[in-house]
């Protein structure tokens, strides 16, 4: 007989699915546990009305979200982000550092796959991080924020910009008590 071992029984315990009749674990969910690489859940919304500077995406239905998890262990931040309604499209997206009322200078790079054509799109990958830099964020989360950076695009003249490459979509991270972030 094959024993579980102690990350398999916490997975096992953590995921259980009770929305189905029968009380079975899904196990979709415990795969998921065993290769998510861990760390500290974040959340962050991403708006328009939330860049500072403004303004941001001209576009009032702009939006995003990210979760992401802090692996100080790991060096790293992992990352699903998504985010539509962008008037331009997306060509980047940082963490900087800042408050809800200040422009930081971009700290960490969110690549975002090389889908610069998109106004809309979901990103999930990992991205390398110096240990004291995860360190810095995880202990003081509501001093960072995310932005989407959105390309500049020919206009007729005296028509205003859409683009914004100061940022179009922000938002402070927020811890969270869980992730679904994964990547294996």
């Amino acid at each position: 007989m094959r024993r579980l071992s102690p990350l398999m029984l916490l997975a096992v315990a953590a995921c259980a699915d009770t929305t189905g009749p029968s009380d079975v674990p899904s196990l979709a969910r415990i795969k998921e546990a065993e290769d998510s690489h861990g760390g500290t859940p974040f959340m962050v919304t991403l708006l328009p009305q939330n860049e500072v500077p403004g303004p941001g995406d001209p576009n009032p239905l702009a939006s995003g979200v990210v979760y992401l998890t802090l692996n100080s262990g790991q060096e790293e931040i992992c990352y699903r982000m998504s985010f539509s309604g962008l008037s331009t499209p997306a060509f980047a997206a940082h963490i900087h550092p800042g408050t809800a009322t200040q422009a930081g200078p971009a700290l960490v790079p969110l690549p975002l796959g090389g889908q610069m054509t998109e106004t809309s799109t979901p990103i999930a990958q990992c991205v390398f991080v110096p240990r004291e830099v995860v360190k810095a964020i995880r202990k003081d989360p509501a001093n960072y924020y995310i932005n989407v950076h959105t390309l500049v695009v020919p206009v007729p003249p005296g028509t205003p910009q859409p683009g914004r490459p100061g940022g179009a979509i922000r938002g402070q991270l927020e811890k969270t008590q869980g992730s679904n972030v994964n990547h294996g």
